[in-house]
């Protein structure tokens, strides 16, 4: 069974006045929508966004591909006991430091690495000094 309406044969209410369009949303549902799609806009930049583009370890090259946004890879390879080896692989490919998760790294170099990442930078008190001066 088929409907055609011709072209002016369709009249609307008087009440719609002239232009009238097809009923909106009820407002009621307008506000959650707006809402999940703000949140949905909040999530994108903060798990997605910021960590593998605006982050300041964005520049750092990733162990995995999901490495920049998720810790799920190396939460993985800790389980499963291989974490050691996928490190050491990650440095062997990608050089002395690599990010493990969005907010892990892996310092594989004293000079430029670790140094730079322990005794840059911050005021530390007398007990840092004494508990880690052995370590150059």
């Amino acid at each position: 069974m088929e409907f055609l309406i011709e072209k002016d044969s369709y009249q609307f209410p008087e009440s719609a006045g002239f232009g009238a369009t097809v009923p909106s949303l009820p407002k009621m549902l307008t506000i959650p929508i707006v809402a999940g799609f703000g949140l949905l806009i909040i999530l994108l930049y903060k798990y997605l966004l910021y960590p593998v583009f605006l982050s300041p370890l964005s520049k750092i090259p990733s162990a995995h591909i999901t490495s920049s946004f998720s810790p799920l890879w190396i939460l993985h390879k800790r389980r499963i006991g291989a974490e050691n080896r996928a490190i050491h692989a990650a440095h062997q490919q990608y050089g002395p430091i690599v990010k493990l998760a969005p907010d892990q790294i892996s310092v594989n170099c004293i000079d430029g690495g670790i140094k730079t990442v322990y005794s840059g930078g911050f005021e530390k008190s007398k007990w840092y000094h004494n508990m880690f001066d052995n370590y150059g």
